[in-house]
């Protein structure tokens, strides 16, 4: 006899419910804990490690003690099926009357994982005294060079934190800074390089005011400081509240003695737009000023700066994209994207002669002096292209790259300059070059003087 269409219904839902009982329980059962958590763990900054057995011993900058981990899954039943995993647990290590907590996830213990950031519920103390609330920790059977490298000396004395390479490093105005996020300030803090003294020094602290654009000659914030000397003296002019509309303004930028804006706007109607507006510093009273009006709105607008091509960029506006403005954001063009294959649909960076993007095969560079694009086929070193930096090599030398333990140079016409020598450890994304010397800021702050 066969069974009814209502009979087979209901002998395949009990099935499928089996089944999905079946997995939620494995996907709710606690995972064992990774095996790549033993070993040694290397700590770069004061040279040593945390070492964890599989016996439960531990031993914390040659302490011996002891440690656990609870593994637990989330109570989802999706969870073990989660493609960006969950959290899995805790791990406690305790030395003498010492006790260190931190997170564990088992989707960064893998085979693979080099590098672990430990975050503490409460801060720890390193063998120099110092209080920390994280640390970063690298396998130290994966590390495959010197901690210090030739050539390369550490630039971080008079930074307070422990890990000094946080936060971004410009040169403005012939001099080094350095803008922090300082945590739960909401704000930036700025210091400064001392080349006497050999220090940075803190110039502003943080302050929920502090939002810090740079531009090549003109350090400006948002509550209306800017400084020309890089960051010696600051003046006061408008801050970003004195554009006269009901706005979301997104990050300025700086483009010669100018501050510029895209923000986002509303009409009396309730439409949508965009609009350009600047303040000219050298301006004897400087004042907020329209300078054009899109329409329609996107939130999605970037804009960017590109010094080299006195030109201003916006990544993607309204469907469009990109668009070029050279005369400070009065008037814009489409700039001609014929046979370039950006990956992503067309999305563009930050270049100090107008935009770049990554294809499959190749690295585009738009060049807003000649409106032009120029394209540098990969070769198989895409990952480790070298973030262009307002130094002014990018005038002559709009791409960067890492070959062979090797800081290269290419040129307009793709022809390559071999410079310095640089560790293959290095992350490319991480280097800054400037015309007198590198920066990796990494764990700790390096540099290396440079001379093309």
């Amino acid at each position: 006899m066969r069974p009814t269409k209502a009979r087979s219904a209901v002998i395949l839902g009990k099935l499928f419910f089996l089944v999905l009982v079946t997995m939620t329980a494995v996907a709710c059962q606690p995972p064992a804990v990774s095996e790549h958590i033993y070993g040694l763990w290397h700590e770069p900054i004061e040279g040593g490690g945390i070492e964890l057995r599989e016996d439960g011993t531990a031993v914390w900058y040659g302490q011996a003690g002891t440690f656990d981990v609870e593994v637990e899954r989330t109570g989802r039943a999706t969870c073990g099926f989660s493609v960006v995993g969950c959290y899995y647990g805790e791990v406690t290590i305790r030395v003498g009357d010492q006790v260190h907590r931190t997170g564990y996830y088992d989707r960064v213990m893998g085979p693979d994982t080099q590098v672990w950031g430990m975050k503490f519920e409460t801060p720890v103390r390193t063998p120099s005294g110092r209080q920390v609330d994280r640390l970063r920790l690298r396998r130290a059977d994966a590390i495959g060079g010197p901690q210090a490298w030739p050539g390369f000396e550490r630039m971080d004395a008079g930074l307070p934190d422990y890990y000094s390479a946080d936060g971004q490093f410009y040169r403005v105005a012939g001099r080094l800074l350095r803008d922090h996020a300082r945590a739960g300030a909401e704000g930036s803090e700025l210091h400064l390089w001392d080349p006497a003294a050999e220090r940075w020094t803190l110039r502003l602290p943080a302050q929920a005011t502090n939002r810090f654009s740079m531009g090549t000659s003109v350090i400006y914030s948002e509550d209306g400081r800017y400084s020309t000397d890089g960051g010696v003296t600051f003046l006061e002019t408008r801050p970003i509240a004195d554009i006269p509309l009901d706005r979301d303004a997104l990050k300025p930028v700086v483009l010669g003695q100018e501050v510029i804006v895209l923000a986002r706007v509303e009409d009396d109607d309730g439409e949508l737009g965009n609009e350009v507006w600047a303040l000219d510093l050298a301006a004897e009273q400087p004042a907020w000023a329209r300078r054009h009006h899109f329409a329609e709105g996107n939130y999605s607008a970037n804009l960017l700066a590109a010094p080299v091509g006195n030109a201003l960029i916006i990544g993607w506006l309204n469907d469009d994209g990109p668009l070029v403005s050279v005369d400070g954001g009065r008037t814009w063009r489409l700039v001609d994207t014929d046979g370039i294959g950006c990956q992503d649909g067309f999305l563009v960076d930050a270049h100090p002669a107008g935009c770049w993007c990554t294809g499959e095969d190749a690295r585009f560079v738009y060049d807003a002096r000649q409106d032009r694009w120029v394209t540098f086929e990969l070769g198989g070193w895409d990952g480790l292209v070298v973030r262009p930096t307002l130094a002014g090599l990018a005038a002559d030398y709009p791409l960067l790259t890492i070959e062979n333990e090797t800081l290269v140079l290419f040129d307009w016409a793709g022809q390559r300059v071999p410079t310095i020598d640089v560790p293959a450890e290095f992350e490319a994304f991480r280097l800054l070059v400037y015309p007198d010397l590198v920066l990796y800021p990494h764990h700790a702050l390096w540099s290396a003087p440079f001379v093309l």
